[in-house]
């Protein structure tokens, strides 16, 4: 299966690949402080960055390099958020995750919802075994 068809329902979401549709809500969490404060870099500037990601996301989704999932609240048909698995090493069965949530949402479970589909996806369908996370120590969120 190509990443780009892949589609994950849970009870309030639905993860699936990104789309040029997606930039001016991408842009929006991306640019809010709040969101990118554990990132490695500053929160976006403008709606071309948000274009330019997507792009990439396509050309490395098409190649397998990383499968990266938009988050989609299914109640409002909102990008709330992402969630990728990179670096994967599937001959050792491991790889990877990150994701991030628009600060509107969180608090509310959402990301624990989304990754717990998302993980049980790389399991049945990847065959992955090992997961790895890096977590900035100040993010008690993630801790947790």
């Amino acid at each position: 299966m190509r990443y780009a068809d892949i589609r994950i329902e849970t009870e309030r979401l639905l993860l699936r690949s990104f789309a040029m549709k997606d930039a001016q809500e991408w842009f929006q969490i991306m640019s809010s402080p709040e969101v990118t404060r554990y990132w490695s870099h500053l929160p976006w500037q403008n709606i071309q960055q948000a274009k330019e990601d997507i792009i990439q996301d396509i050309t490395h989704m098409e190649r397998k390099e990383y499968l990266r999932l938009a988050i989609i609240d299914k109640a409002t048909d909102k990008l709330i958020g992402m969630c990728v698995f990179f670096n994967h090493h599937l001959h050792s069965c491991r790889g990877e995750i990150g994701y991030c949530l628009d600060n509107v949402f969180q608090g509310k479970g959402l990301m624990y919802e989304a990754m717990i589909a998302f993980i049980d996806y790389l399991r049945t369908h990847l065959s992955i075994r090992r997961l790895e996370a890096d977590i900035h120590p100040d993010n008690q969120a993630s801790r947790a």
